[in-house]
Order: C-alpha cells, then sequence, then structure tokens
C-alpha cells in the first residue's frame, strides 16, 4: 500500500518528506506540495500521460481489412469442409 499527502508519504513501507523537483511537470507539484493527491490534478497529468491512438472507427475498418478472406489465385476459394 502506498500513501500520499501534500508533504509526505510512505512508499514501501519507509515514511519520508516528499522533495520537489527543481523542474517538475505541470500539476505535479503545486505550492511545494505534491499535486497528485488532488484528483483534478491526478486527472490531468494521466491525460497528459497517455499516448493517443487513432479513433475506434479508424481501428475497426483497419482490423477488417486484416481479416477479409482474399481470392486465392485462380479465382477460386477452396472449400475447408
Amino acid at each position: 500500500m502506498q500513501v500520499a499527502n501534500g508533504r509526505e508519504a510512505i512508499l514501501g513501507g519507509v515514511r519520508g518528506k516528499w522533495e520537489p523537483p527543481e523542474d517538475p511537470p505541470p500539476d505535479l507539484w503545486v505550492e511545494e506540495q505534491f499535486g497528485l493527491r488532488d484528483f483534478r490534478n491526478l486527472a490531468a497529468h494521466l491525460a497528459r500521460s497517455v499516448t493517443h491512438e487513432a479513433e475506434p472507427e479508424t481501428l475497426l475498418r483497419e482490423l477488417l481489412e486484416g481479416t477479409v478472406a482474399k481470392p486465392e489465385a485462380g479465382g477460386e476459394k477452396k472449400d475447408n469442409a
């Protein structure tokens, strides 16, 4: 379990005070306190951290194009039965 507040944390069973980095990312440190304890800051940080993928429709179209059976040479489809 990890416990964190603005000024200290318990990580791996060790309790200690936060030391703000010299150039922290936005919302990570607010007024010299750990900012991710505030859900708004946590959500903003996570939103910036995720990779942006293509829209679901684009992903579905690419998946379907890759799975559509293509005719074999000679134009006849073999029967698997």
